[in-house]
């Protein structure tokens, strides 16, 4: 992370100028302190489901209280000597003004196919008062028709634990453990209604993708992740994306940046909880979405590896 993208999330902090008084925070830590739990806690399994992209996806933290793990940890290198700063954000706007074609532009099908991976799924369990996770990653292919049918294949790594606590008890209790595998959906006409494509220009994209606006500037990012779950955006719409994320204010980029996958790309961050997505710089592709951490390390939580349209599903 560069010193420039650290004093825009300090000049972003609402509490900046908060003064917090003596014993404040010992009290707060007392007060947490105190286990409500009952003795004999019954065990409380979540039920699982094939996950739906926009019900069960992976948005940022601050947004939508996920919890990620770092998978992949990798700096965030500082931006070249003059790259400017500013709420218009001429890296997004370099982009979008000499956009190259991606594989599928021009192409045609009735499935908008797309793979994409999700890193951190936890899996929770409650039993004598104590907490257990189990998490996985999921690689997941879909194919999806404008009458709403389709498909989607989730493939499950194996389970990861966090702490050997966690391990023991699954270890111990199988049946709490979620399916595993390779789970596949067939979806029937009107089951998965695709969302609408916004119009080709920022405005548009402001409108549909930058709901509530209260959430701020992370909920642009989120609007955009969101839309290219479910949707694969053209040319047109790519540049509107970008040009519609480079006048939204709060945002700052850095990089370049390497995802998981190794592809380098430039990252725009939010400077309010450091959300992170990450784009191609040649096609404006969405690449991956992650969360800055204070050591200017990234850690991802989705990437899209393949797009493009299909006649038959796989």
């Amino acid at each position: 992370m560069t010193q420039r993208t650290w004093e825009l999330f300090q000049q972003a902090d609402p509490a900046r100028d908060v003064q917090v008084g003596d014993g404040d925070v010992e009290a707060v830590l007392q007060a947490a302190a105190v286990d409500i739990t009952p003795e004999a806690a019954p065990v409380r399994r979540r039920r699982w489901q094939p996950p739906r992209l926009l019900v069960a996806g992976v948005a940022f933290a601050a947004v939508a209280g996920v919890t990620t793990i770092a998978l992949a940890l990798r700096p965030a290198p500082s931006m070249p000597p003059g790259q400017p700063h500013s709420p218009g954000l001429p890296c997004l706007t370099a982009i979008a003004d000499d956009l190259q074609p991606a594989p599928y532009d021009g192409q045609s099908g009735r499935y908008e196919y797309q793979r994409r991976v999700v890193f951190a799924n936890p899996w929770d369990t409650t039993a004598d008062g104590k907490d257990y996770t189990v998490q996985w990653t999921e690689d997941q292919s879909q194919w999806l028709a404008a009458d709403g049918s389709g498909r989607i294949r989730t493939v499950h790594s194996p389970f990861r634990y966090p702490d050997a606590a966690s391990q023991a008890f699954y270890a111990q209790h199988p049946e709490e453990l979620p399916n595993n595998g390779t789970i596949t959906e067939d979806l029937a006409k009107g089951e998965y209604p695709l969302p609408q494509m916004p119009a080709p220009d920022p405005a548009s994209m402001e409108r549909q993708l930058y709901q509530p606006r209260e959430n701020g500037p992370d909920q642009a990012l989120v609007g955009v992740a969101e839309l290219n779950k479910a949707r694969i955006p053209d040319a047109a719409h790519r540049a509107a994306l970008l040009r519609f994320l480079a006048t939204t204010t709060g945002l700052a980029c850095d990089g370049p940046v390497d995802d998981p996958a190794g592809r380098t790309g430039t990252a725009v961050i939010s400077t309010m909880t450091q959300g992170l997505l990450l784009f191609d710089p040649s096609t404006g592709e969405l690449l991956a979405a992650g969360q800055c951490t204070a050591t200017g390390q990234v850690v991802w939580q989705q990437q899209w590896l393949e797009r493009g349209y299909r006649d038959e599903l796989g």
